[in-house]
């Protein structure tokens, strides 16, 4: 439009100088007046317009597509030619390099109404997506000028990994997740079955925990120190060092989730671990499913290392103390299933029992090595329960 507007003043210039006249005069004036006049009248809508984000889920299931709504309010009687919004994404999705992407969308907004813009991604890995716009454009009827309204937005929303049925209908599954009749007798924990203490409320304690029928007898608060298992307390062990590519990364993950989501269903107690960006054990003590959906959303948001192994050695002190807290099993999930790497995770693990989940096919190097005290299983998530359920 710009460009038929440019043509038609450059002609209206050689008509006015061709044809000396009050009517070539009044039109070229009209020609260089209009986009001041347009400029005015939409600075002047500008202030009758109200834009809004609706409140964005902090949280995206992965292959799941998302949906990001703006609404925009006009508020004047003069409709509104074009609103334009510029989007930008950043999709982290690691172990692979970030990825920026640009959207653009826009609309006409009519007098004294309402219209919500949409935009939609499905992510495909697990990781996070940073989604940020610092401006609106409104333009006006004939795209001749356009103004920036201040309107900023940024949010981050995780990308989680898929949980898969895991059913504990099998012998062998009942046995491996058992919960412990054993308990510390000098630390507290989260397990529910079990009592370790009576103690006055304190600032940031759990309403969930406060003994009602005690304190009913008292002025203060009485609150449940819960136990801590000191045996078959189950430790997910993420070998995030392994992964190649974003694929690996969604099959550790998707495992990993499948196991702890199963055992919150069970009310087991566990733990989940992976080496961390600092280069320390990343831990997260998982007891229920706001526990589950706030340990996967660190892991997906960047907190987990690429660069580390769960054998390095400022990690194998992390795991040391875990197991020395009172563990009895170790799942270990992992694309490499080669003899050292089970040799070195069963000379950290020692008498604990060791069961390596590995996300690829077995390898050469992981044939005719004779483990007898671990145990490894090669399947994705999706087909876990299928494959757990063919070992000897």
């Amino acid at each position: 439009m710009r460009i038929i507007y440019i043509v038609l003043t450059f002609l209206m210039c050689v008509f006015h100088a061709l044809y000396k006249g009050d009517l070539s005069f009044i039109l070229l004036v009209f020609l260089l007046v209009l986009p001041l006049a347009l400029f005015v009248m939409l600075t002047v809508q500008s202030f009758f317009l109200k834009i809004s984000a609706a409140d964005i889920s902090g949280a995206a299931g992965r292959g799941k597509r998302e949906l990001l709504r703006i609404t925009v309010e006009n508020r004047s009687f003069l409709p509104v030619a074009s609103v334009k919004l510029k989007f930008r994404y950043i999709s982290c999705f690691p172990p692979d390099k970030p990825k920026a992407e640009k959207y653009i969308v826009s609309a006409p907004v009519s007098p004294r109404s309402k219209e919500t813009l949409t935009v939609g991604f499905t992510p495909v890995h697990c990781g996070y997506v940073d989604i940020s716009v610092k401006y609106a454009v409104i333009g006006d009827l004939l795209g001749l000028t356009a103004i920036p309204r201040k309107f900023r937005l940024s949010d981050r929303i995780t990308v989680m990994p898929s949980t898969y049925e895991f059913y504990p209908n099998s012998e062998k599954n009942s046995s491996v997740y058992s919960e412990s009749d054993k308990f510390s007798a000098v630390s507290p924990g989260d397990d529910p079955s079990e009592i370790f203490e009576l103690r006055e409320y304190r600032s940031g304690d759990s309403m969930n925990r406060i003994h009602w029928k005690l304190s009913s007898r008292g002025e203060e608060f009485i609150v449940k120190e819960l136990s801590l298992p000191a045996a078959d307390r189950v430790l997910i062990l993420c070998d995030t060092g392994s992964c190649g590519n974003c694929d690996d990364f969604d099959a550790m993950l998707d495992i990993a989730a499948t196991l702890s989501a199963f055992l919150v269903k069970l009310h087991s107690a566990h733990i989940i671990a992976a080496p961390a960006e600092d280069g320390t054990l990343f831990t997260a003590h998982i007891t229920e499913s706001e526990d589950f959906a706030a340990a996967f959303t660190e892991m997906c948001g960047g907190t987990v290392s690429f660069g580390k192994r769960v054998t390095d050695e400022s990690c194998i002190r992390g795991l040391s103390d875990i197991l020395r807290k009172g563990c009895s099993r170790v799942l270990a999930v992992s694309k490499d299933d080669g003899k050292a790497f089970t040799e070195e995770l069963l000379r950290i693990c020692g008498e604990t029992a060791l069961t390596v989940f590995c996300t690829a096919a077995p390898s050469e190097q992981s044939k005719d090595t004779g483990f007898s005290s671990a145990e490894i299983i090669y399947s994705l998530a999706e087909n876990l329960n299928e494959n757990i359920y063919k070992q000897t």
